[in-house]
């Protein structure tokens, strides 16, 4: 466990700041993300430190019990970001508690596979093979990486050894990152 919480949660409330874009708000110990979800909708997510894994699980526990748990967690969210700029309330109030959901946010190292896992023709890359937490900016960067590791090994290599030394060299680098 990372020591950190996250709130994620949808709103289809409109402001310039949000429109076609997003913006991220920190500081120094919470941080607010947005982007847009859809035509109608902004993603937002609220980051912050909640040392205690007992309380953030009870936290997230609560966020899978529907919209009165949302409602929970909008609070939550509202005073955690009390008196920040605009849209950042104006956001949160308009998100249907539904549709915000918590969760404590953890790293994992990627696990080496035995041999014999590596039959058949699949290969999983990104987030799939090695989560990590969304704050390194190395999720989509890793997959991205990933992707050209595997297909210089597909070049060189017949598919059963390309896998193989794709996953290898995979863990070496992501473990890197996750540490």
């Amino acid at each position: 466990y990372t020591g950190v919480f996250i709130v994620l949660g949808l709103s289809p409330f409109r402001h310039p700041l949000v429109h076609k874009g997003g913006f991220y708000t920190l500081d120094g110990a919470h941080r607010v993300f947005t982007m847009p979800f859809s035509k109608e909708l902004t993603m937002w997510q609220l980051s912050f430190p909640l040392p205690d894994l007992a309380a953030a699980r009870e936290l997230a526990q609560s966020s899978s019990e529907g919209g009165r748990s949302g409602r929970r967690l909008l609070a939550q969210v509202l005073r955690r970001c009390r008196g920040w700029h605009a849209p950042v309330k104006e956001l949160v109030e308009a998100s249907d508690p539904a549709e915000v959901w918590g969760t404590p946010l953890y790293d994992r190292l990627p696990r080496p596979r035995a041999a014999s896992k590596f039959q058949g023709r699949v290969a999983i890359l990104g987030d799939a093979a090695h989560p990590m937490t969304p704050f390194k900016g190395q999720g989509a960067n890793q997959a991205l990486t990933d992707a050209v590791r595997l297909a210089d090994w597909l070049k060189r290599a017949p598919l059963p050894s390309a896998l193989k030394n794709n996953h290898r060299e995979m863990v070496v680098a992501a473990s890197a990152k996750v540490k």
